[in-house]
């Protein structure tokens, strides 16, 4: 089976294959502060610098070996999901989850008319911001789906993500937020919609937190890996507390997986260590610049 690309890839914890040595260490303890690869919405489930190790044949069976009578092998076993209340992995307690949200009078200003910043309350992580039209859908990991399907059921969009969010637990899910543009609301045609997604891990790549070209360098060769067509891959501004600029990738992804340009931000909290991803995508043609300038430029992080 082909990689899933990135961020369609983040929806829910890291296929145990894919992970690094201290992954599994990592979701056990919960997603303890937040857990990434992002796209399929997402962040990244697998940290670029992890390798996934080779499949292997039981050692009753040659590597070649085919036909009815052959032996599949034993899919990997899935961690023991952490404590659904324990704030997600970054080493921080209950008493150290920021319970501070971001401000939003700033972004009421900026944003285009009918639109707002949309606070959404995670007890793992701590309240983030993003902007939103007044009409659109926002989810929450643990939530129900319903409002989600209201919006997007007849969408390939809601296809492919319907069965990858149900599973979600918030305690181990590096996705925490979804929100669902209507049909034709933001550059989308009739028929389909922009969706924005918010994801969260630990920052553990090989590079400084505030060097977002690097950054950008790191997430462009993950999502070619992937099957992704890069298309920008650079440094942008950003005016939040945390750092001055951010990586920004522009990827389309591959259209067997799904046909959607996918716009990602990530934002890094060295305090903490997160690493958070926001991202706005839509159909392949679609005109959803202004509406993914909005969204991403309104994300903020939770206060720490």
């Amino acid at each position: 089976m082909r990689p899933v690309p990135s961020v369609y890839r983040s929806s829910g914890p890291t296929p145990p294959c894919e992970r690094g040595p201290g992954a599994a260490r990592r979701v056990r303890a919960g997603v303890r502060v937040l857990g990434l690869v992002a796209l399929v919405f997402a962040l990244v489930a697998c940290s670029p610098g992890d390798e996934a190790p080779a499949d292997e044949a039981p050692a009753d069976v040659e590597p070649d070996e085919t036909g009815p009578d052959a032996v599949e092998p034993d899919a990997p076993e899935e961690p023991t999901p952490g404590d659904d209340d324990a704030p997600a992995d970054l080493g921080l307690d209950e008493s150290e989850v920021p319970t501070e949200a971001p401000p939003t009078e700033e972004l009421e200003r900026r944003l285009p008319d009918g639109w707002s910043p949309v606070t959404v309350e995670d007890q793992q992580t701590g309240p983030f911001v993003i902007g939103a039209p007044d009409e659109a859908e926002t989810w929450q990991v643990g939530a129900s789906l319903e409002p989600l399907e209201a919006v997007a059921g007849e969408t390939d969009w809601w296809r492919f993500w319907a069965p990858r969010l149900d599973p979600l637990e918030p305690g181990i899910s590096n996705v925490r937020a979804m929100i669902v543009l209507p049909p034709g609301v933001g550059g989308a045609p009739d028929d389909d919609v922009v969706t924005l997604q918010v994801n969260v891990a630990p920052f553990d790549l090989d590079v400084e937190p505030d060097d977002a070209a690097a950054v950008a360098e790191v997430y462009e060769t993950v999502f070619e890996q992937q099957g992704s067509e890069v298309r920008r891959a650079a440094p942008v501004a950003y005016d939040g507390p945390e750092v001055d600029e951010v990586a920004e990738v522009v990827h389309v992804l591959d259209p067997e997986v799904l046909d959607r340009e996918v716009r990602q931000r990530f934002v890094p909290v060295p305090e903490v260590g997160a690493l958070w991803s926001v991202q706005c995508d839509g159909p392949v043609g679609a005109d959803v610049e202004e509406a993914c300038d909005a969204a991403l430029d309104a994300f903020r992080p939770p206060l720490t």
